[in-house]
């Protein structure tokens, strides 16, 4: 599951330049209409992805019980997006390593009596 999200968030120069076109893109698609049904589109696969993370975490078990699935995976949405907001806008700040641990400890919050596999 931490790999899947890990692809989402800019820890390589490639990846952060790849963010950089898609906040642009984004920001662009506030006021050009013929961009606002992309952006729509890339964020509900975007939202999907995040739904299928935590769906899956809930369904193996690792999930505590009493959490709420859909706020959680708004809350992995945003964490995501603003980690990819601050790691290009402060990449010195957000390095590879420091995004990594942001989400292991997120993860490991969700899931505390999961598999170490879950980390991967």
């Amino acid at each position: 599951m931490k790999k899947l999200i890990m692809e989402t968030l800019p820890d390589t120069d490639e990846k952060r330049a790849e963010s950089e076109v898609w906040m642009a893109f984004t920001a662009q698609a506030l006021t050009d209409p013929s961009l606002k049904e992309l952006a729509h589109k890339v964020y509900g696969h975007l939202r999907y992805m995040f739904e299928h993370v935590i769906t899956q975490l809930s369904s193996l078990g690792y999930m505590s019980g009493d959490l709420d699935i859909e706020i959680e995976i708004q809350r992995l949405y945003a964490l995501v997006d603003g980690l990819v907001l601050h790691a290009v806008l402060n990449p010195e700040s957000y390095p590879a390593s420091r995004l990594e641990a942001v989400i292991d400890y997120h993860l490991r919050s969700l899931c505390p009596n999961s598999p170490d596999s879950l980390a991967k």
